[in-house]
């Protein structure tokens, strides 16, 4: 664009905690390369299997027998969001744990049209590089690869 000049992104830093808090997981389920998938042709788990969540894609599907769907199907949603937006994520689709006073961890095995979460980053919004991350949540400042004008 025009007048426009891009806004660098800024070094992704390693941290343990996060505003003094840990969020710890394990991991768990089959391993991608064995998960039990979908036949792709009719799109439906095999006898004995079903489908983690109706709200995946084919490709991003798939299916325990129903007395390990607790333990082993993968979350699909994670989010650390404002108090006052927690009517978006309902009870009955979503677990939720304190953060701290104005923010909730939400996740959801149900919810998202997403491969298993195998990695995190906690930013204001994600960058589209990787290596790279937004600036602090708190700021509210611009994302980081939008273009804005030139001050010239």
């Amino acid at each position: 664009m025009k007048n426009c000049k891009e806004i660098p992104a800024n070094e992704a830093v390693n941290q343990t905690s996060f505003y003094g808090k840990y969020i710890c997981g394990v991991r768990g389920g089959d391993p991608f390369s064995t998960v039990v998938r979908p036949d792709s042709k009719f799109d439906r788990c095999p006898i004995g299997t079903q489908r983690c969540s109706k709200s995946t894609s084919l490709e991003h599907t798939v299916c325990y027998p129903p007395d390990e769907m607790d333990t082993k199907c993968p979350i699909t949603d994670l989010k650390i969001v404002q108090n006052k937006d927690l009517r978006s994520y309902p009870k009955s689709s979503y677990k939720r744990r304190t953060f701290n006073s104005t923010s909730t961890l939400v996740y959801s095995k149900t919810k998202g049209d997403n491969l298993p979460i195998g990695t995190t980053k906690v930013e204001h919004r994600p960058c589209a590089k990787p290596n790279q991350v937004s600036f602090d949540i708190y700021n509210e400042k611009k994302y980081i690869l939008e273009n804005v004008p030139d001050a010239k």
